[in-house]
Order: C-alpha cells, then sequence, then structure tokens
C-alpha cells in the first residue's frame, strides 16, 4: 500500500508510467473457495485465521504466466474488440 499512497495517481494516469500506454487491462478472480467456513473460525479464539488469498494455488500461477500468453489465449484482447 505504500506504493499506492506514494504512487496511486498512475492508475488514472498509466501513460505516466509507461509511454504510449492507451488502455490498462485488470483481471480479477474469485478466490475465496467455496466451502470456506471463515465465519466460524473469525468468531472462535482458540483458532488462528489464515487471509483467504493465501489457500489454494497462487492466483498469479492461474493466470497466463506472460501478457503476451494472455493475449494468445484471448485475442479478442489484442484487437480491440471487448
Amino acid at each position: 500500500m505504500d506504493w499506492m499512497a506514494r504512487h496511486g495517481m498512475l492508475r488514472a494516469r498509466p501513460h505516466e508510467l509507461l509511454p504510449g500506454t492507451l488502455r490498462v487491462i485488470s483481471v480479477r478472480m474469485n478466490y475465496l473457495p467455496a466451502k470456506a467456513a471463515f465465519a466460524k473460525t473469525l468468531n472462535n479464539p482458540e483458532l488462528g485465521y489464515v487471509s483467504r488469498y493465501a489457500l489454494g494455488r497462487d492466483y498469479h500461477k492461474v493466470f497466463a504466466p506472460t501478457p503476451e500468453e494472455t493475449g494468445r489465449k484471448n485475442p479478442r484482447l489484442l484487437h480491440g474488440t471487448c
């Protein structure tokens, strides 16, 4: 979050971060396991709580490893049609 405090406006002006940038593609995924029983864990002081993003497969590995591969798997992204 320190980066955001120092450079937060770059989200609105990405061309200042990388000259020539026209748009930014943002991707999200739901990483909350369907059977997550976090409410029971949070309400029990005897149990530890592990952040949801730390459970399961690393989301960096779920997405394509490179922007180029993401483009090959989703060619519409490269042609401005979405």
